[in-house]
């Protein structure tokens, strides 16, 4: 696992909690986040609702165990009914409900993504995620199994992910990219990050660039700790979603979403469209390696090169978490 942290607590922000595709009409599925056990579920008229694992009258797992009845999720032991407010709306043998109430979470649900909010201070979000509007153009295949990957209980720090985007020295290094890749330019604006990279991709004609190398652009955008937008643009046109998820303050779920150019008329991806899904699972499964087994240093020896994007980054990540100093 990564040893040590940039910040005691998991930040605040929007988190990705499934892909809208895993969560029919009638699901419910149980999910550990933030520390907490939850229940994800989805009502009748297509709703869907993040709330505790646990029904408030005697602690029964709603998660594993619960069903949905039109805009209600029915715990399994007594019926005791909840509505996606966290409102008791029904027991099966009384003809009253209960004040007593189900916690529930704000959830986001566009672009085939769920997001849970997350602050450790219980405030309201200050901000809503970005739009996707790849999800919409047809020119892009759909969110779903062949696009979308999950890497469970990685032990490491979300932080550390993000700070991989304004690390340059490393993908010549790690993602045997050119030599010549270059951080063009970063900012900061509230709660987004962007780092600019140039490079030429390819050496030779390859699968990957049938004509030969390419002059390129890589935009990472990151908004907060947990929301990374990747956009490839040079000899093709390709946007990644990397999501972190903090299920404690050890490990997190790393999600990843590929929307690639169709190659032809197919649902499914096929050809080069295939081919560059697969670089980027194999491009993630080396950071994996990596990121569980390093150490996290908080004064590092940057030199003069390289220094600044990082420095910057982390500057801007502080604002994420409730025990910064921010006088």
């Amino acid at each position: 696992m990564t040893h040590g942290r940039p910040h005691p607590g998991m930040p605040t922000g929007w988190f990705q909690v499934g892909w809208s595709y895993e969560l029919a009409v009638g699901d419910v599925r149980p999910l550990y986040y933030f520390g907490q056990h939850l229940a994800l579920w989805r009502d009748a008229q297509g709703a869907a609702h993040l709330t505790s694992g646990y029904c408030p009258h005697l602690g029964t797992s709603l998660g594993h165990l619960g069903h949905v009845e039109g805009a209600a999720l029915v715990c399994p032991m007594h019926g005791w009914q909840w509505d996606g407010a966290g409102r008791n709306v029904g027991i099966p043998y009384e003809d009253s409900v209960s004040p007593v109430c189900l916690p529930t979470w704000r959830l986001r649900e566009a672009d085939g993504f769920l997001w849970a909010w997350y602050a450790p201070d219980g405030k309201a979000p200050t901000w809503e995620p970005p739009r996707l509007p790849e999800a919409s153009e047809s020119r892009y295949y759909a969110v779903d199994a062949d696009t979308t990957r999950i890497w469970s209980a990685v032990d490491v720090h979300p932080q550390v992910i993000v700070e991989t985007s304004a690390d340059e020295p490393h993908n010549p290094v790690l993602h045997r990219a050119n030599p010549d890749w270059r951080i063009d330019s970063f900012s900061s604006d509230g709660v987004r990050f962007e780092t600019v990279h140039r490079f030429t991709f390819g050496t030779r004609r390859s699968r990957l660039t049938p004509d030969g190398p390419v002059d390129s652009t890589l935009t990472q955008a990151y908004w907060g700790i947990g929301l990374g937008v990747n956009w490839f643009r040079g000899g093709v046109t390709s946007t990644f979603i990397q999501t972190q998820t903090p299920i404690d303050d050890d490990r997190i779920d790393i999600r990843g979403t590929v929307f690639v150019e169709r190659a032809d008329d197919s649902e499914r991806p096929t050809g080069f469209a295939q081919k560059w899904i697969d670089m980027e699972w194999l491009q993630m499964n080396r950071h994996l390696e990596i990121w569980e087994t390093m150490r996290y240093v908080a004064d590092p020896p940057f030199t003069a090169s390289e220094g600044a994007p990082q420095l910057a980054l982390r500057k801007w990540a502080g604002q994420f978490y409730e025990s910064q100093d921010r006088s």
